[in-house]
């Protein structure tokens, strides 16, 4: 009986210490590529991982909250896997500003020709 009990233990940490690699592999996929990048701050500003919840019905705040939940879930697994992993995660934050950025230049360009047509 105890063999067995510990033959599942040492099973179930090996298990666990097999899925941290994969894991820990597959965040650095995902971080090594601008379209990894985008997609992990994506995620981050859809669930408003730096802004509070704003308050809508309660369904909308538990969905966001569970997004919320799961993206902090994955910065912090980025975060223990080292420094390069984390530079990477602000660049993917910068990225995603600097796309921002861009997108609001160039709809006020847009706009401001719009206007220029009219008058």
């Amino acid at each position: 009986m105890f063999e067995r009990r510990f033959e599942e233990s040492a099973y179930k940490k090996h298990k666990a210490e097999a899925a941290s690699r994969k894991d820990a592999e597959a965040l650095r996929w995902l971080l090594s590529d601008h379209r990894g990048r985008w997609i992990l701050s994506k995620l981050a500003d859809e669930s408003y991982i730096n802004e509070p919840t704003p308050a809508l019905d309660t369904n909308t705040i538990l969905l966001r909250e569970g997004r919320k939940g799961l993206v902090l879930d994955l910065y912090k697994q980025i975060r223990r896997m080292g420094r390069d992993e984390i530079l990477l995660l602000i660049k993917a934050d910068a990225e995603r500003q600097i796309w921002r950025e861009d997108t609001q230049d160039s709809f006020t360009r847009k706009e401001n020709e719009e206007w220029k047509k009219l008058l």
